[in-house]
């Protein structure tokens, strides 16, 4: 578990709010990021055109239009498409949706990898190119959602009953030595699914008590503020702060950031 709250906090789930200007750079870098990425995949016609829609300068109506098209079909679109389209709605202001799709983007990638057993290696890995869209997006989606319970907890409801799916013309943007069955590549999935999903839902119960939400604010606020900063809580408040975290986590029999506190 030790591991698991690590692993949430390089996500960025203790950042803090960065600026209006600066959240809308970082994201349009994001986006132009993956300008790089889905060119060398092998997309079909309908992902390519889903593509250029939410990378056009010249309409947002456009961009969201393309958006709500990705929500609709998310189970049958790849890794990378989410991905670009979770950022896209982050700067449209749409934290629901982006949420979602960032965490469905990163079922859709470990299924995707067990279904279709990449050729390239090293640096051609494409897992490298979708976790480093991963790892951008994540520093500035995580944050944001965690400090909306109720928003994240609708997430969390929509991603437990979305399910991947690949049509016999489905491509995952990369070259591939074999396609297995989608029964095979669920069952090599599953232990990873139900953890994912598992830590998500007991993160939401946590959040969404209020007891528990506050203290984690504190926490968050005083891990990133400079220690010059008159908005940092004290060190009282952040100890105390600790404590209700691993006693709210006690209680529920839920364990989440709580091991790796001092």
């Amino acid at each position: 578990m030790k591991k698991v709250a690590w692993m949430l906090l390089d996500a960025g789930y203790w950042m803090l709010d960065t600026g209006r200007v600066m959240r809308k750079v970082f994201i349009a870098l994001v986006v132009l990021s993956s300008v790089s990425v889905l060119p060398a995949m092998a997309q079909s016609r309908s992902e390519q055109a889903l593509y250029e829609m939410l990378t056009t300068n010249e309409s947002h109506s456009v961009s969201l239009a393309a958006v709500g098209k990705v929500v609709t079909n998310s189970d049958g679109l790849s890794a990378a498409i989410l991905y670009t389209a979770a950022g896209v709605a982050f700067r449209e202001k749409r934290l629901e949706d982006a949420g979602f799709l960032f965490y469905a983007a990163q079922l859709r990638a470990r299924f995707d990898r067990a279904l279709f057993l990449p050729i390239g290696t090293g640096g051609d890995n494409p897992m490298l190119a979708l976790g480093a869209l991963q790892q951008q997006l994540g520093q500035v989606i995580n944050p944001a959602v965690m400090r909306q319970p109720k928003a994240y907890a609708s997430i969390v409801e929509r991603l437990r009953s979305w399910k991947p799916k690949a049509t016999r013309d489905y491509e995952p943007g990369w070259e591939y030595a074999k396609r297995r069955t989608e029964k095979e590549a669920e069952q090599d999935v599953a232990g990873d699914r139900q953890k994912f999903v598992g830590h998500m839902v007991g993160l939401s119960a946590l959040l969404l008590d209020t007891n528990y939400f506050k203290a984690f604010q504190t926490v968050q606020a005083y891990n990133l503020s400079s220690s010059r900063s008159n908005n940092r809580p004290s060190k009282d408040a952040y100890e105390s702060a600790v404590l209700t975290i691993k006693r709210v986590e006690k209680d529920k029999g839920i364990e989440a950031v709580g091991a790796v506190l001092k």
